[in-house]
């Protein structure tokens, strides 16, 4: 039989520009044999393999050199489209993740005998039941693909897209933080950042990880920021304020941060919404004291000899008073340790460490003996551990891995110094910038809002390691994604969120209280007006329901055409994304994505999840009816079919008896005169209920189906359909002459 998605499969395998890093394994000629071992052979670096085996009939590891068995193999077109779909994946990613894609796709696909080509959506949620590892998010990417290039039908995969055109209350709003969370996240705020400033903890070295993510959640609920490429590179500035006269000559304050753009959207003054300004100033101060002895820090890694006087232009009573201790002048080059300790690293002056060798006494030191020329020994009970502000020195510690110190070695506090500084420098490949990998979206480590220490943060590198931004991204992803913070202040961890959902958050709340879109767009940094989309999750009804604020009322005389433009207009007012049908007009684009309901009534669109209805247009009524009565007799005609006792017969029955119900219903609330004209109206099977948008009023509301009855009618219907049928004269015979020969044997 001729298959479409084949003959498609099979021309794009033969025109295919093929990446010269694949080969067959057996040295046969690709492409014009697909062996059962295809290699990707690098140009430099070791070859990786894909096998086309059914692991899951071998039951055991396979690999380029397992011998494979007849029953393992895969048909000659499964090894086309995985070689088409990994010639895809190598142009966009490394050879290793490629055939990781490809492998764990094909792993899902074997787990039932079907073909690509031939592969349906009921065949496609067998795998669904069938497996629940990551492996699916891999064998959806990989559907997509086939889809994409025509190789099988359009199959939806379950994994849909939350900007999908699916009814709003059947979608699971998974990028919408709940309500709770916010509420959590300011509770936890107002813990980790009291209003009594008496209570804060802001020493030097004082754990700082839950007031870090605590803040950023409040940066985020304050403007709808992308929090980790945009919020870590911010420069330390204060809240700007400025006063504007509005139509009503009031003045009014408005109140912004300088933003340094991502995704290619310039730097700009970013707005901060007037409801968090109190918590962004004071977190803003907070950090301001947090950060300093750590921005001097920075100073002092960034110059190394730098004095005292370049290090502390402006020095208080206590700075003062421990530099005395140190015998130190103000033109002295300090040791990181002496540094530290003005900068309140530690509590005693004086330091208990071995410098006498392997298992000797250590020896009480004072401050001003740490100089760089002071040589210590390096163990895990030799004191250096406690004085760098590592728990234990250990020979895994990064100032050995990484720099030029060693274990159980004498060193100097300048060797210890340079291993430090190359302990966190080796994995910061632009320090002195915080970056997230974009040239443009860097600040300077001296000059930025966020400077840390690994003790600070809770984390390795003790008192002298800087924290990178990826080390920062870590953090808050962590705390708020794994709902570290909420539980450390004694809140479920259901409530988590990501760093993303705040920043949907504040672009789906902004949208649905009347900001304009471009207002929201410049808000947000975007550099493309159209990714807006995705952050809006409105119900359909919810949108037109507000179309009077949107925009101005179409004045039609058609009914019809009327709620139809007004709908169109509540999603952008793009010409064509709706269109109109025999009783209502369908919400779905399809310029984009082709219609794949099916029906048995004669009104293909009834019950569909984009079909919406008009309350009392006459036209669309009127063909709702007539399709009524067919069904009616339809199910009449069923009921006297002659083969009534079939399993299949019973089920279009049920099925078909609950919609025909369900149409009588609908075509009520269309009738129904207290439901102003115009208004909305869609039957939602899953939550059974018809949803009614009032256009004039901005009011939604809700029908409840009747069940009730309709169970009874079905049941009664089924009990026709299963029946004996009474003995024919021949039956009443035969039944006799068996009866008899058998009492004769």
């Amino acid at each position: 039989m001729i298959n479409m998605y084949l003959n498609r499969m099979i021309n794009d395998f033969e025109v295919e520009k093929w990446d010269p890093r694949l080969k067959n394994h057996d040295d046969s000629s690709f492409p014009l044999v697909v062996s059962d071992k295809l290699e990707i052979k690098p140009f430099q670096d070791k070859s990786e393999y894909l096998i086309f085996a059914n692991k899951h009939k071998a039951n055991m590891m396979i690999s380029r050199r397992t011998p494979l068995k007849e029953a393992w193999l895969l048909p000659r077109e499964t090894k086309m489209v995985f070689a088409l779909y990994l010639n895809y994946k190598l142009s966009s990613s490394t050879i290793s993740s490629a055939k990781s894609i490809a492998q764990r796709a094909l792993s899902i696909l074997t787990l039932k005998p079907y073909l690509i080509h031939e592969l349906t959506q009921s065949k496609y949620l067998e795998f669904i039941d069938v497996e629940k590892s990551t492996n699916l998010v891999r064998f959806n990417d990989f559907i997509s693909w086939c889809v994409s290039k025509q190789y099988c039908e359009g199959i939806r995969t379950q994994e849909l897209a939350i900007w999908d055109t699916y009814d709003g209350a059947k979608r699971i709003k998974e990028k919408l933080p709940e309500v709770s969370s916010i509420i959590a996240l300011g509770d936890i705020f107002c813990q980790t950042i009291p209003e009594n400033k008496a209570l804060w903890n802001i020493s030097a070295n004082s754990k700082q990880a839950n007031a870090i993510a605590s803040m950023y959640s409040a940066l985020c609920l304050a403007s709808p920021n992308r929090m980790c490429a945009e919020i870590i590179t911010l420069q330390r500035q204060n809240l700007l304020k400025f006063e504007v006269i509005k139509k009503d000559d009031k003045s009014h304050n408005l109140y912004s941060l300088i933003w340094q753009g991502s995704k290619k959207y310039k730097d700009n003054e970013n707005h901060i919404g007037g409801w968090m300004v109190e918590q962004i100033n004071r977190g803003i101060e907070y950090f301001d004291s947090v950060t300093y002895p750590y921005r001097i820090l920075a100073e002092f890694w960034v110059n190394q000899d730098s004095t005292i006087k370049m290090l502390f232009p402006a020095m208080n009573a206590t700075v003062k008073k421990r530099l005395i201790k140190t015998k130190l002048s103000l033109t002295s080059i300090p040791s990181f340790i002496q540094l530290g300790y003005l900068l309140g690293f530690y509590e005693s002056e004086n330091f208990q460490l071995n410098i006498k060798g392997r298992e000797k006494q250590k020896s009480n030191i004072h401050i001003s003996m740490l100089d760089k020329n002071f040589r210590v020994y390096c163990s895990g009970d030799s004191g250096v551990g406690e004085l760098l502000g590592f728990s234990r020195l250990s020979p895994q510690a990064k100032i050995f891995v990484y720099g030029n110190s060693y274990y159980g070695q004498f060193h100097s506090i300048k060797e210890l110094q340079l291993s430090t500084f190359q302990a966190f420098t080796k994995t910061w490949a632009s320090f002195p910038y915080l970056s997230m990998g974009d040239g443009r979206n860097k600040r300077h480590i001296t000059s930025a809002m966020w400077c840390f220490n690994g003790a600070s943060i809770g984390r390795e590198g003790g008192f002298y390691q800087l924290v990178s931004a990826s080390t920062i991204e870590g953090l808050i992803k962590r705390k708020l994604t794994r709902g570290e913070l909420l539980k450390d202040f004694g809140f479920s961890a259901r409530l988590k969120v990501t760093p993303h959902m705040l920043r949907h958050y504040m672009n789906h709340h902004g949208y649905i209280n009347g900001i304009p879109d471009y207002i929201l767009n410049i808000w947000s940094g975007r550099h493309d007006s159209k990714h807006l989309l995705h952050y809006i999750h409105e119900e359909d009804e919810d949108k037109l329901a507000r179309i009077p604020m949107l925009t101005e009322q179409v004045k039609l005389d058609n009914i019809k055409v009327s709620s139809e433009v007004e709908f169109a207009n509540a999603r952008g007012g793009i010409s064509g994304s709706t269109s109109r049908t025999s009783v209502g007009f369908c919400s779905k684009d399809l310029r984009f994505s082709p219609c794949q309901y099916l029906s048995k009534f004669e009104t293909q669109c009834t019950f569909c999840e984009h079909s919406c209805h008009i309350a009392h247009d006459e036209v669309g009524i009127k063909v709702l009816k007539e399709d009524y009565e067919i069904q009616c007799e339809r199910l009449d005609n069923h009921l006297l079919s002659p083969k009534r006792n079939n399993e299949n017969a019973r089920n279009w029955f049920k099925m078909h008896k609950a919609n025909v119900y369900l149409l009588e219903q609908l075509i009520e609330t269309l009738e129904d005169k207290s439901i102003d004209a115009g208004s909305i109206i869609r039957v939602i099977t899953d939550n059974q209920q018809i949803r009614i948008a009032d256009l004039k009023k901005q009011r939604i509301s809700h029908k409840q189906l009747r069940l009730d009855i309709m169970d009874e009618n079905i049941q009664a219907g089924l009990k026709l359909l299963n029946y004996k049928p009474e003995p024919t004269d021949r039956d009443i015979e035969m039944k006799t002459f068996i009866d008899d020969l058998w009492s004769h044997l």
